[in-house]
């Protein structure tokens, strides 16, 4: 259990790639128990557009959080692509 902490502590785009995913799943379970796909399609068509935010964010804590650990400076893009 210690090394798989150690091993996703200086991996941080595997630890916030699985926090991503965890988000994601959790604001799409939230839009459908509150029935923005089925009931508020309206309301559902303007939340799509805020998950978008939650790669991003992550994304960027990911990108320093890699930078800070290796030292080395990267885009976005190049975050994009680790």
């Amino acid at each position: 259990m210690i090394k798989k902490t150690l091993q996703l502590k200086n991996k941080p785009e595997i630890l916030y790639g699985f926090l991503c995913g965890v988000a994601m799943s959790v604001w799409i379970l939230i839009e459908y128990a509150l029935g923005f796909h089925t009931t508020s399609l309206e309301i559902g068509q303007i939340s799509g557009y805020f998950s978008n935010l939650i790669p991003i964010i992550f994304i960027y804590i990911a990108l320093h959080e890699f930078q800070e650990a290796t030292s080395q400076k990267l885009s976005y893009i190049d975050g994009i692509n680790i």
